[in-house]
């Protein structure tokens, strides 16, 4: 059958990592040079749930979409 993550657990991953990000890093996933990798793409919900979490900021959409997020099957 098919495997996928349930958006729930992506939601929570996200959201994780942004924490981390903020707390230990003093980044966050909008920035400039945080670059997303998704390894193992399939149905593409990490990157979608990413792009409609708000977490990347209206004016860096265009740049992270376009040099900063990677998947791959």
């Amino acid at each position: 059958g098919i495997v996928y993550t349930p958006v729930e657990i992506v939601d929570f991953i996200i959201r994780s990592v942004e924490h981390l990000l903020n707390t230990e890093f003093g980044a966050s996933l909008t920035d400039e040079g945080v670059h997303v990798l998704e390894p193992f793409a399939g149905t593409g919900t990490f990157i979608v749930r990413l792009l409609e979490s708000g977490l990347i900021q209206p004016e860096d959409l265009l740049r992270k979409y376009t040099q900063e997020l990677h998947a791959n099957e």
